[in-house]
């Protein structure tokens, strides 16, 4: 009796159970826990289902573009002479008052909006000598804030070459600005091998590309432009910039290194300087370079090449201000290019490198290259070189960055992006800790060798005074 007492209790649980699961006629499924409402987010668990545990998400390599407006200048007749899709990231410094009533650097970030509205009165077709020209106008009308860029084309190409940003200092955007309810510009001229492309086609670019501006960097990324050729008002064949290749994809090792002695000489140091609109040097450089380049041979074979800077390398393209500098140098008919990027920082009186930048092509410079007449670009981001103000960095000692495929190797490097001179000159050095290692093996070497003579010179007096004891005592 007892044991049928306990089967019917386990019955009248199985039952009990089991009903969880079945349909109440309402047209709710019954075996589901009701929806779970939780600060806003709404959180499900079904018990009608076998356990399992989730997969992890993965997120797939962008190979579309994101859908962005497209931005349209129309000639007279109504065609479309500039297409452009876009993302524009700023980073702005400027003067602020901070709580003691002294004058230091803030930072705000600005994204261009999506929404912006092309300028027709103020854009530009090429033709009867006016270059392609696009203004984006955003935000309040009687703020005024504009985003230009200007164009360059020729009978087969054509590229972005300066850009210009405008925006009020509002207090919303720029707390305590020195330039309350001012318009105040950031602008800068860009590489001609900017956004490069040949006409008809669509120069497409989805990786961040991130250039020096006065007083600001532009970040550009999911870009579509073309400025010539277009038919239909549709963009041409898409042409992708090097960064978003699979190859320079993989072009994110950064390795540094120091070599205080080379097996092999370095190419002689070289000097560049550059001067600002006020016609006083603003950029300073003497220095080796080299560039250890490894590609594969059309037979699948890993070559390397070594190529030196040429102490011809043109500078023109370099761009100055008072707290951005871009040392760019041109060279072997303008298809390389070396750019170095500096930031000063007016809190700490400190510059420092931001990135070190390698513009080539695989022309005749590698021999039986795989990937022949293929533009390439390689970063290297973080230097250390930096200096206080006034002051010039230097490094005597063979530096090494890796970016592959590509060793930026230095030597005997002194540079002052910040110079503030008209007689050419540069600052007292501040040598890099790779010097001042270097420098400290010789009075190591000479404070061991005079420790060790102390030693042998002790040694000697206690050897011979016990043997002057000696002496004493048998004389005795």
């Amino acid at each position: 009796m007892r044991l049928s007492y306990t089967s019917l209790l386990f019955l009248v649980g199985l039952q009990l159970a089991f009903g969880q699961f079945e349909s109440n006629g309402t047209g709710t499924t019954v075996g589901t826990m009701p929806t779970e409402i939780v600060t806003g987010s709404v959180m499900t668990t079904a018990l009608n289902e076998p356990t399992t545990t989730a997969a992890p998400q993965t997120t797939a390599m962008k190979t579309t573009m994101e859908p962005r407006t497209k931005f349209v200048v129309n000639d007279s007749n109504g065609d479309a002479c500039i297409m452009e899709e876009i993302k524009a990231s700023f980073e702005i410094h400027y003067n602020m008052t901070n709580g003691e009533g002294k004058v230091v650097q803030g930072k705000v970030n600005f994204e261009l909006p999506q929404n912006a509205e092309t300028d027709d009165k103020n854009s530009s077709c090429a033709g009867q000598g006016m270059a392609p020209k696009m203004t984006l106008l955003f935000g309040n009308p009687t703020e005024g804030n504009y985003f230009i860029q200007e164009f360059t084309t020729s009978a087969n190409n054509s590229a972005l070459t300066y850009v210009s940003l405008a925006l009020k200092h509002t207090p919303a955007r720029f707390p305590n600005s020195t330039q309350p309810g001012e318009l105040v510009q950031y602008s800068g001229k860009l590489s001609n091998s900017t956004f490069e492309v040949n006409n008809g086609n669509a120069f497409v670019c989805r990786a961040d590309q991130t250039f020096p501006l006065s007083n600001a960097n532009v970040t550009f990324s999911d870009v579509r432009v073309q400025t010539a050729g277009i038919v239909n008002d549709t963009f041409g064949n898409g042409v992708e910039c090097a960064q978003d290749s699979t190859t320079t994809s993989a072009m994110t090792t950064e390795i540094a290194t120091t070599k205080p002695v080379t097996s092999t000489p370095l190419p002689p140091a070289h000097f560049w300087e550059v001067k600002g609109d006020d016609g006083k040097v603003c950029m300073m450089f003497n220095m080796s370079v080299e560039f250890k380049i490894t590609y594969n041979t059309t037979k699948n074979k890993e070559n390397t090449t070594t190529i030196p800077l040429p102490g011809d390398a043109d500078p023109s393209s370099s761009v100055c201000s008072n707290t951005s500098a871009s040392f760019v140098l041109t060279f072997f008919d303008d298809k390389w290019k070396m750019k170095m990027d500096f930031m000063y920082y007016n809190d700490t009186k400190k510059y420092n490198n931001t990135g070190l930048s390698l513009f080539f092509v695989y022309d005749d410079h590698f021999q039986d290259a795989k990937k022949k007449g293929q533009n390439m670009t390689v970063t290297f981001k973080d230097t250390h070189i930096e200096a206080e103000k006034n002051t010039s960095y230097q490094c005597i000692a063979e530096q090494t960055y890796t970016a592959s495929p590509v060793e930026f190797v230095f030597s005997e490097a002194k540079m002052q992006p910040f110079a503030e001179y008209s007689d050419g000159k540069m600052g007292s050095p501040s040598p890099c800790p790779a010097d001042t290692k270097f420098n400290n093996i010789v009075p190591i070497a000479v404070g061991c060798a005079l420790a060790g003579l102390v030693i042998i010179v002790l040694i000697a007096y206690l050897i011979g005074r016990q043997r002057s004891s000696k002496t004493g005592y048998e004389s005795v």
